[in-house]
């Protein structure tokens, strides 16, 4: 795939999302992500959690996100936001297009989430709750706010 097919980049389902997701990874082992791959991969995630993420009409207008209930009958929520975060906060990962792979399958890891702990947010006038999760033999970890909202994630 050259440079220019990754500008104009449009999914039309998720599991051409998937290749095009496996061709980056592939190109990030090899090379490393240019700020091309970079910008492609954000505009891919954002595509194919349009294809995840339930669309309903609220007071606001239509919005996308996902519902979970985890351990302690905690009702989570997933939104578009949390796939923009994690991308922000990984920028220089050196494994990028791992991470935002990981986040993409959300469906598949997060229902089995625990409970870790509660955090004072820092930079933020709220409380983080910390979630544990197992997937593919790796720990992942993830934050809510104060709602519910998942915030952000990190592999370890």
């Amino acid at each position: 795939m050259n440079t220019r097919n990754l500008k104009n980049l449009s999914i039309r389902s998720l599991q051409e999302g998937r290749n095009l997701l496996a061709f980056l990874k592939s190109e990030e082992r090899e090379k490393g992500l240019t700020p091309v791959h970079k910008k492609a991969l954000r505009k891919l995630i954002k595509q194919m959690a349009n294809f995840l993420l339930e669309t309903k009409q609220t007071s606001r207008g239509i919005e996308r996100y996902t519902h979970f209930i985890v351990e302690r009958k905690v009702h989570l929520t997933i939104r578009k936001t949390f796939f923009s975060e994690v991308f922000a906060k990984n920028l220089h990962n050196t494994s990028l297009t791992e991470v935002m792979a990981v986040a993409i399958q959300f469906n598949d890891w997060m229902p089995e989430a625990r409970y870790v702990r509660t955090e004072v947010g820092i930079h933020h006038h709220c409380n983080f709750d910390v979630y544990n999760a197992t997937f593919n033999g790796r720990t992942i970890v993830f934050k809510t706010k104060d709602n519910g909202n998942v915030y952000s994630m990190r592999i370890m």
